[in-house]
């Protein structure tokens, strides 16, 4: 009640002006290319209307192919019409790439409900 999917864009749409709840989450599981053990930044990151509101981020300091979770979560106003989006991001240094996001589409989320008050 109160947002809806549009599957067209890839967004949650709100339907009633109100309080809500988004959260959003994937896994990195496989990286391609050369593997050092320096820092590396992933992100999952929401906006509201095309505009930034939440950050989630992990830095990793690891060797090898395989990296964890990234989530965020944020509780904000929205008014009818304005609309939900998740971004993955990584900071691979110019040498790695993302092959592989989750698994199975078990390990991605896109949640948003509204508060009821």
């Amino acid at each position: 009640r109160g947002i809806t999917h549009d599957t067209g864009n890839d967004r949650m749409v709100v339907t009633q002006a109100g309080t809500y709840e988004v959260t959003a989450g994937f896994e990195v599981r496989r990286v391609g290319g050369s593997v050092s053990g320096t820092n590396i930044l992933s992100r999952a990151s929401i906006k509201r209307s095309g505009s930034w509101i939440m950050h989630g981020d992990t830095m990793w300091r690891s060797a090898g192919t395989t990296y964890g979770n990234n989530s965020v979560r944020v509780r904000t106003y929205a008014s009818v019409g304005q609309y939900f989006e998740i971004f993955a991001y990584a900071n691979f240094d110019g040498t790695k790439t993302i092959e592989q996001l989750g698994g199975l589409n078990s390990a991605a989320f896109f949640v948003g409900f509204k508060e009821i008050t």
